[in-house]
């Protein structure tokens, strides 16, 4: 409620912005920038092309709202790994957490 929208605008000002929204904006810039978070929108990504289904269907089969794939895709989130596990069985894909899979190519 308003004690979480003030914390927040505490955290932004705090941190040099003038709104919370510009804070939240700059911190997906930053996520985007993460190589899991690339990963992860990738691999969502290719299965989008590779399977030639649309977003909603693809959020339909993952059994996730179209406001959290536009996130994944958009390289703004990635889901826990709990939730990691659960999309790539739906995916087909055999399960390597995100990190796991970062940790893979950086070394």
């Amino acid at each position: 409620g308003t004690t979480l929208r003030l914390y927040q605008l505490k955290i932004a000002i705090n941190q040099g912005y003038k709104t919370i929204a510009e804070y939240q904006k700059a911190l997906a810039e930053e996520r985007r920038k993460k190589p899991e978070y690339m990963l992860f929108s990738a691999l969502l990504g290719r299965h989008l092309v590779d399977n030639n289904i649309t977003k909603v269907e693809l959020a339909r089969r993952l059994n996730i709202s179209s406001k959290s794939l536009k996130r994944y895709l958009a390289g703004e989130s990635i889901p826990i790994e709990h939730h990691q596990r659960e999309i790539f069985d739906k995916l087909g894909e055999p399960f390597e957490s995100i990190d796991d899979m970062v940790d893979g190519l950086l070394n």
